[in-house]
């Protein structure tokens, strides 16, 4: 007999109908979807709001071995004996193999163009090289702290790391082309971090407040405050900071209900400088914002499957207007013009507005729009040639980005903490260190021949950044983007090539390379005039959702709603909360029994795999990985919680501070890498990779006695903090389902992440009783939240 289960959140109503092996989902919007399963309960078909279906099949081991979307392309995948995925045909990147030793480690990949990559590792199943068409990277492992990295190298650069007597890092030793940067970590007696000494000498320290939350960044040389939290709301939202030692505040209005940033403006000086307004439909699509510094209005419009189709300004005129297919390729953008599509890669735009484009079999792009394009094995950019000359790339081990050169400037990066740019045609030299304050960027801190300058960045909602201002509070540079990225006059709206800036950082806070007129994601390239990805993305994200096959569009052609913080993820914080949520508790859990240090790393990969598994698509995601050691990136997601999830507990995500943003980046980059090589059964459902890479892995890489502490003292607020944040808002409620089937890597046969709201934190765990001592919720808040779906899979929080 079918039944109903509605969802009321955020004054919205969501109802998914359960017949048989048929779910139909309906939105606040009523917009529909309707889900088919087999007898064994994988997704065969899932139907979208516009009527279109995306068909899936699997081979007698529940293997899922081919996906065809509605304009009939086919994504084939292959298996061995034990279930390992052999080979992939995808009509975007290509055809890809894969091999493995007798332990299941990847030991040999071959791409679409016939690259090919071997992996070595030891008895522990830890990486210790990888020999590919540019090199031998090599890694050696810690013995005084068993598992930790010692050194690793590759490409043109080299890393050495030093640890205190707790196993944390204390000093990370990069070499590039011979010149050796230094970045240093101190920690304070609870095991957060202190200061971060640059590798330019500039040093800031992380301040706390009684209740150990991160209250604020100041310059150790100086005195000065660069960055404070002031307050926030029984929901953890921030809703006010300030700058460069109170000079400029920024507050933040939220919906009291729904949680939504409704307002956002900051003052210097007493006089307003940047003054944003927010609306949104239920599902949480941004219906208008406006700006009234420069007093300028957007209106937005999206279609059934929410894309952005139509911008109106404040009288209604339409300004911009963009038209989809069915498989989320942009058919027309009005400042473009008619795209169209190379019949051999889908989703690759082949013309568009006079513009043609051309790609490798790898679906890298190898021009088009008066650039040309080569690319590394590992499909990231080795050169690109426009008119403003030729930019080449230079990679590390963990295929990061170290070195850019361009016919004047030679730039080079330490993560996202440190740039040092070179003139080559003067030999002035600037350095320029970027201050974070948690994920966020708030300062960059230039010295230019020992003249020093100071730049504050105010950013919107998206993290874009908005107005800049100097040492005195005054405003030096006003900066904004259209909807998909392009800079555009705050003013007028005009578009406007990317220029001389205050900072290299704008659109959701990435980096925006003037040279070639891309956006840096991190990942990927994008380009902000066609709205598309420059190459295939690595990962499908949502194989629910057939808009997320298209491994060239952005964000789901939802720019408004999502960002893409690593160029593989849109929307990443879907996905992130439930499973960070899962391992924090496995930690906490531990932790707050009085486990040991191996207790707590398994009970926070074991809580986030389970979190992960039972909220979302994690068995599609691997298998529909693309190629490169980034293919198997969704497979080792598991193991990235268990180093990501632990480390940023004891510091941050490349020297960060806020440690729930800590988290959410740990994982983000613990997702890439992995910690330790094991097989979490059916709940994991993937191999854990045993190797280290990536310029984030340094402040992860502390392990200690202090862990013990940091859980137990932060765990279990961040755990409710962020299901609070997030699982509050429901998924049903806010459209943003990761629907279809989690397969072998859930616990939950249905795979179904609106069938159930998981439980209540329990009203006689430590966790509960430290939130109301702590203030952060109040008791009605507490006991009307719900920590995550299929929760019967997570460890539980009690102390019995």
């Amino acid at each position: 007999m079918p039944y109903q289960h509605h969802t009321s959140s955020n004054l919205y109503v969501a109802t998914t109908d359960y017949n048989g092996l048929i779910i139909t989902s309906i939105n606040p919007k009523l917009q529909k979807t309707i889900t088919t399963k087999n007898s064994q309960g994988k997704v065969i078909s899932v139907e979208d709001a516009d009527t279109f279906v995306m068909k899936y099949t699997y081979d007698a081991n529940g293997n899922l071995t081919t996906t065809t979307d509605a304009a009939g392309n086919v994504t084939t995948m292959s298996y061995d004996i034990r279930g390992r995925k052999t080979g992939m045909v995808d009509p975007d990147m290509g055809r890809w193999s894969y091999e493995y030793d007798a332990l299941g480690n990847l030991i040999r990949q071959t791409d679409a163009k016939a690259q090919v990559t071997t992996m070595a590792y030891d008895l522990l199943g830890r990486m210790t090289s990888r020999t590919e068409p540019e090199g031998i990277s090599s890694w050696t492992y810690d013995t005084q702290w068993v598992g930790a990295l010692s050194s690793e190298s590759g490409g043109i650069a080299s890393k050495a790391y030093v640890y205190d007597t707790y196993g944390r890092v204390k000093a990370s030793n990069t070499t590039i082309n011979g010149q050796l940067y230094i970045v240093l970590t101190n920690y304070d007696g609870l095991g957060r971090v202190d200061t971060i000494t640059y590798p330019n000498g500039v040093a800031v320290r992380h301040n706390y407040n009684t209740s150990h939350y991160f209250e604020s960044v100041s310059n150790v040389n100086t005195g000065a405050v660069i960055w404070q939290a002031n307050a926030m709301d029984q929901f953890g939202h921030l809703t006010s900071e300030s700058f460069n030692n109170s000079k400029v505040t920024t507050n933040h209005n939220y919906h009291p209900v729904r949680g939504t940033l409704t307002g956002l403006s900051s003052v210097s000086g007493g006089t307003t400088i940047q003054n944003w307004s927010y609306d949104y439909d239920p599902i949480g699509n941004m219906k208008f914002r406006t700006d009234a510094v420069v007093g300028y209005t957007e209106n937005f419009q999206y279609d059934n499957l929410n894309r952005l189709t139509h911008v109106r300004d404040a009288g209604g005129v339409l300004q911009k207007q963009y038209d989809y297919d069915e498989i989320g390729n942009i058919k027309s953008k009005s400042d473009v013009g008619a795209y169209a599509y190379d019949p051999f890669h889908p989703h690759a735009v082949q013309t568009a507005g006079g513009n043609s484009y051309s790609y490798d079999a790898n679906g890298n792009m190898k021009g088009g729009a008066g650039r040309t394009l080569s690319w590394t094995s590992f499909n990231k950019p080795l050169g690109i040639t426009t008119a403003n000359g030729y930019s080449g790339y230079a990679y590390d081990a963990g295929h990061n980005r170290v070195q850019k050169t361009t016919p004047t400037m030679e730039t080079t990066y330490i993560g996202k903490i440190y740039e040092q740019q070179r003139d080559i045609l003067t030999g002035i030299t600037k350095q320029v260190a970027n201050i974070y304050a948690g994920s966020k960027l708030v300062a960059s801190i230039s010295d230019v021949s020992g003249i020093v300058s100071t730049r504050y960045m105010h950013g919107d909602h998206l993290g874009s950044i908005s107005v800049i201002t100097d040492e005195t509070g005054a405003v030096v540079e006003r900066l904004r983007f259209d909807v998909f990225g392009l800079p555009v006059d705050p003013a007028t709206d005009a578009a406007k090539a990317m220029g001389a800036s205050n900072t290299t950082r704008g659109f959701t806070g990435h980096e925006m390379d003037a040279s070639t007129g891309l956006i840096n994601m991190n990942a990927r390239l994008y380009d902000p005039i066609l709205g598309r990805f420059i190459s295939a993305d690595a990962v499908v994200p949502g194989a629910g959702n057939m808009q997320a096959f298209n491994r060239y569009s952005y964000v789901v052609n939802n720019p408004l709603m999502y960002t893409d913080p690593t160029g593989h993820f849109f929307g990443i914080d879907d996905l992130l909360f439930i499973a960070i949520v899962g391992a924090i508790a496995g930690g906490a859990n531990a932790a707050m029994n009085g486990g040991g240090f191996m207790d707590i790393v398994l009970g926070a990969a074991i809580g986030g795999i389970a979190a992960y598994a039972g909220g979302s698509a994690g068995l599609w995601a691997g298998e529909l990985a693309g190629g490169g050691l980034g293919g198997f990136i969704a497979g080792s997601i598991a193991g990235g919680i268990a180093g990501g999830v632990v480390g940023a507990a004891m510091g941050t995500a490349f020297y960060g501070g806020d440690m729930i943003a800590n988290v959410r980046n740990a994982f983000v980059s613990g997702a890439a890498t992995g910690f330790a090589s094991a097989m979490f059964g059916q709940w994991a459902g993937a191999y854990v990779a045993g190797y280290w890479q990536g310029g984030a892995d340094d402040a992860r890489r502390a392990l200690g006695q202090s862990l013990k502490n940091t859980f137990i003292t932060a765990a279990a607020a961040m755990t409710a903090r962020v299901a609070i944040d997030y699982i509050s808002s429901d998924v049903a409620a806010t459209g943003r389902e990761m629907s279809g089937a989690a397969g072998k890597s859930s616990g939950n046969a249905n795979g179904d992440t609106t069938s159930t709201r998981g439980r209540r934190l329990p009203k006689d765990s430590l966790a509960y009783e430290t939130l109301l001592k702590d203030g952060t919720v109040t008791k009605e808040m507490l006991d009307n939240t719900w920590l995550y779906p299929n929760s019967k899979k997570v460890p539980s929080l009690n102390n019995s």
